[in-house]
């Protein structure tokens, strides 16, 4: 379908499959789980489709499909947001904070309805749209303006500040270098569903939703006002700026020695290649 190589059109496509998934989920009586579901199920398929009937397209240039190097990709991403957690969750203690028992309760649906928007949230703003920047301005536009509407998105969330928009920004920036070296998008979607669960179980404050812990919850009480910026705030551990600089580092060691998929990289060389040939 050759309008669907036109970069503009699978925005203005994509933006409008969001409006008709957000208005279903409204329409339709939902809960807080399904509304997600719902929302990033429909998002999903449209990628899928959008990326999959394009000249040349095919499962793997969808960023979904899967490869030798797909458990490689889905080590690194749960891996380096356990690492990332680990090392803010310790200098959490060291600064004189501890954990407590969680007070959340673990609930089925919450966690399917968390797991949900997490990789939601990676379809959303590293898939049909990303892809599309990318390839009409390159990479870098592409990681910029969606890690900025990723930030933005989190602007209005309870508890929000300027530091915690810059810290979520960053990790869209981490997100969009991880979805263009792997060219694939398992390994942001690994990282998002892990940290976001882990905090939930751990610390207790995903993104300024103060629910409580489903097995632990970090308390701060003991903590020094002069210090607690570095770890904690309304917003939660995102909101630290100990979190900035593990997401650089982390970011730093994506574009060192993260390395592209080769199966990939040869299925969208095939599509570009394809795309050329009927344009000449």
């Amino acid at each position: 379908m050759q309008f669907l190589d036109t970069w503009w059109f699978r925005i203005i496509l994509t933006v409008g499959v969001a409006v008709v998934a957000i208005a279903v989920a409204t329409i339709v009586p939902t809960n807080a789980v399904l509304s997600p579901l719902v929302i990033y199920g429909i998002m999903t398929v449209a990628l899928i489709l959008v990326e999959y009937y394009r000249r040349g397209g095919s499962l793997l240039t969808t960023g979904l499909g899967l490869t030798a190097a797909t458990p490689k990709h889905v080590l690194i991403g749960f891996a380096t947001a356990i690492g990332a957690l680990g090392v803010i969750g310790g200098v959490a203690l060291a600064i004189g904070a501890n954990f407590e028992v969680g007070t959340s309760g673990i609930e089925a649906a919450g966690i399917i309805g968390l797991l949900a928007a997490s990789a939601g949230e990676e379809i959303v703003f590293r898939g049909t749209i990303f892809e599309a920047i990318r390839e009409r301005f390159g990479p870098f536009y592409a990681v910029g303006i969606m890690a900025a509407f990723f930030g933005l998105s989190h602007a209005y969330n309870p508890g929000s500040s300027t530091l915690a928009v810059v810290n979520v920004t960053l990790a869209g920036i981490l997100f969009g270098v991880m979805a263009v070296r792997t060219l694939s998008l398992w390994m942001p979607i690994f990282f998002h569903c892990t940290w976001n669960l882990t905090t939930h179980a751990v610390f207790g404050n995903v993104s300024g939703g103060d629910s409580g812990g489903l097995l632990l919850e970090m308390n701060t009480s003991a903590v020094s006002d002069n210090l607690i910026w570095l770890i904690d705030g309304p917003f939660g551990i995102e909101q630290g700026a100990v979190t900035a600089v593990v997401v650089l580092a982390l970011l730093l060691a994506v574009i060192g020695w993260v390395k592209p998929d080769r199966v990939i990289h040869a299925a969208r060389i095939r599509r570009d290649r394809m795309i050329a040939r009927s344009n000449a």
